[in-house]
């Protein structure tokens, strides 16, 4: 059944990407070139409820989110805290995470109804999929469920994308003992933001 959900949803959502603000340029059947303006989209927002407890598999989300960035930062090439050493951060003094660069897309995310849910009848289930097996990270809050599944279900959904939030996060502080500024590394909820952009399908 799960599976059967799965493949439905992708299939469901598998809608092409936008540039939400390039202009573009056509050439007419009469050789001039016209500039066309992608459509302004409409963009859905909400942090995955749930990252701070355990799945339905008794998994620590925590520890999963950590352990699937790990493995989607080296599968994608991408560099911890933006690829900055510390002497950068220094120098720029700046405040960045370790994840700062990890995004993905609506093809390693899934949405699962799951209307059984004791406490919720239109609860959602989050999954990502960054190895064989998707992995249960959390749910979309209650109070934003039912107006994401009338977006995915009626708008004309162009892009999803997720970014993860907090974890470890480097920042500079003056060592007034050693008269430098030196590199501090705290420690909050790591969890994840989601943005659904879609084109309102009134606007037809």
């Amino acid at each position: 059944m799960f599976k059967m959900l799965l493949n439905k949803f992708v299939k469901n959502n598998n809608t092409k990407s936008s540039n939400t603000g390039a202009v573009q340029n056509k050439v007419s059947t009469s050789g001039v070139t016209e500039k066309i303006t992608p459509p302004k989209l409409n963009m859905f927002e909400f942090n995955v409820a749930g990252v701070t407890a355990k799945n339905e598999n008794k998994q620590d989300i925590q520890k999963l989110l950590k352990q699937q960035g790990k493995i989607y930062a080296k599968e994608n090439q991408i560099d911890f805290y933006g690829g900055y050493k510390n002497k950068e951060i220094i120098e720029d003094n700046i405040e960045i995470s370790e994840f700062e660069d990890l995004v993905f897309y609506k093809d390693e995310l899934s949405f699962i109804p799951e209307p059984t849910n004791e406490y919720d009848s239109n609860a959602i289930k989050i999954f990502i999929k960054y190895s064989e097996l998707p992995v249960h990270i959390g749910y979309v809050p209650n109070d934003k469920n039912v107006e994401l599944k009338n977006i995915l279900d009626n708008e004309d959904v162009r892009r999803i994308e997720a970014r993860y939030v907090g974890g470890k996060i480097k920042s500079v502080e003056y060592d007034s003992d050693e008269d430098k500024d030196i590199i501090v590394t705290e420690e909050i909820t790591l969890g994840i933001e989601i943005k659904v952009f879609y084109k309102p399908a009134k606007e037809d």
